[in-house]
């Protein structure tokens, strides 16, 4: 589509730079999705790409769900399919990269989203750039031990 800019030509490496919220999710969202699809659509149905796509691709459901501006009960439902499904496919076809804390919160989003609303707040303008001050900070992996201003 028009509305949003190219992706990036160099995914992945260091030259790319830091993407933010928005770029990673116009990438994650509309990018990929497209060039995976065009690469891995057209492999037989049980092939390891077809599947990675499937898995993929609930991914991506879920996501766009969970950021969309209204929630009622059968989106919770969906977003929840489109979770434990990518989970589940995520481990049998990644059976040597164990789980992530983020997996355990993403089980968690359709509840949040019914208890709390849509959660497009989540990459607002404030919260981007208080992601950007904190990123620019020379920690050097020093957990405890920031500067202090005068």
């Amino acid at each position: 589509p028009s509305w949003f800019d190219k992706g990036p030509h160099a995914l992945g490496d260091a030259s790319q730079g830091t993407m933010s919220a928005a770029e990673l999710r116009i990438t994650a969202l509309y990018h990929l999705p497209l060039t995976l699809t065009r690469l891995w659509g057209t492999q037989p149905k049980n092939s390891l790409q077809r599947r990675r796509l499937k898995n993929f691709l609930h991914l991506v459901e879920a996501v766009d769900l969970a950021f969309r501006t209204r929630t009622f009960e059968a989106r919770w439902q969906a977003i929840a399919h489109h979770v434990i499904t990518h989970l589940k496919s995520s481990a049998e076809l990644y059976p040597t990269i164990p789980g992530r804390p983020n997996d355990h919160f993403f089980i968690h989003q359709p509840s949040l989203l019914s208890r709390f609303g849509p959660s497009r707040g989540f990459s607002a303008f404030a919260a981007e750039r208080w992601n950007l001050i904190l990123q620019s900070q020379q920690a050097n992996h020093r957990i405890g031990m920031c500067a202090r201003s005068s």
